[in-house]
Formats: C-alpha cells, sequence, structure tokens
C-alpha cells in the first residue's frame, strides 16, 4: 500500500481527539468544566497511542493498511483491544459531558 494509506490509518485513531477538540471550542458550556473534559481528551489519546503501537508491527512487515488484531502478536492484540475500548469510553464520557451540562 501507498504512503495515503499508512497516512489514513495513522489519523484514524486521532478522530475521537479531534471530534473532543471541536466539542469543547463548539459548545461554551464545557468551559465552565474545564478539567472535567480534560479527562475524555486524555483517555482518547492513551487509546489512540495504544491502537498505533499495536499497529507498529504491521507497519513494519509492511501491511500498512489492515483492519482487526489478525496477524498481531498477543501483546499487541491486547494493546489494540484496550486501545479501542478507551476511545469508545472517551466518546462517552464527552457524550456524558454534554447531556450532563446542557
Amino acid at each position: 500500500m501507498g504512503r495515503s494509506s499508512a497516512l489514513i490509518n495513522l489519523l484514524l485513531p486521532a478522530f475521537p481527539l479531534l471530534v473532543g477538540l471541536l466539542v469543547t471550542l463548539l459548545f461554551p458550556r464545557f468551559h465552565a468544566l474545564p478539567n472535567a473534559i480534560l479527562l475524555p481528551i486524555y483517555v482518547s489519546v492513551a487509546g489512540g497511542a495504544l491502537v498505533l503501537a499495536s499497529k507498529v508491527p504491521r507497519f513494519a512487515s509492511g501491511h500498512w493498511v489492515s483492519f482487526g488484531a489478525a496477524g498481531l502478536p498477543i501483546w499487541a492484540r491486547v494493546a489494540y483491544y484496550l486501545g479501542y475500548t478507551l476511545l469508545v469510553c472517551s466518546v462517552l464520557a464527552a457524550l456524558a459531558f454534554l447531556v450532563a451540562t446542557h
């Protein structure tokens, strides 16, 4: 695969972080709880880092785009699933803060 595929695979875990930042900018009520909104952002960054770290063996073998944890070592599978679990939790936490401050 080409460089554009690798770029897409690297930016995919960053999507929840971007959504969290947009939520804080678009909804002024979030500025009343600046420390609370940082929690979903930090969790999202941690989840994205775990997903990215789990994909390093695939990148090293020349597979720039892969879906799922097939072909990953055990430690990478654990990091992959934990990373996506953290990403889902960060989105749910951001939504919960949205509902709580609305």
